[in-house]
């Protein structure tokens, strides 16, 4: 016999899936030979050792595990979403020069995945 779900609880699962499946407008990615540092609009820089295990960090909302590596699509950084789910962001350069993010969002007990793509222009400014 199957449970019922609570409305309530229901409502802020898909608040919660909404603002993690939400790219920034605006990104700073910072490389180096040991790790990567990724700034993103009004949130704290989240910095990984590359090719290091999973780490607590704070993004902003709370304590999250992530990891960053290099793989043949390019930057992939992994966020364990607190409810049970997994954020896969894959960062590129397209043929333009210009930053690619690729999101995937996976939730827990089988749900839909999220995909999104944002396509970032250089800031030639500076800044």
């Amino acid at each position: 016999m199957g449970g019922t779900v609570d409305p309530e609880e229901m409502r802020r699962a898909m608040q919660e899936t909404r603002r993690i499946a939400r790219t920034s407008r605006r990104v700073r990615l910072v490389l180096n030979p040991t790790g990567a540092t990724l700034a993103q609009d009004s949130v704290p820089p989240l910095t990984l050792a590359l090719e290091a295990e999973p780490t607590s960090v704070f993004d902003g909302q709370g304590e999250i595990r992530a990891s960053a590596k290099w793989t043949s699509s390019g930057l992939e950084i992994q966020r364990e979403i607190p409810n049970g789910g997994e954020i896969s962001d894959t960062y590129t350069l397209d043929e333009e020069g210009q930053l690619v993010l690729r999101r995937e969002v996976r939730m827990m007990r089988g749900q839909n995945e999220i995909r999104v793509r944002t396509v970032y222009r250089k800031d030639d400014s500076g800044s």
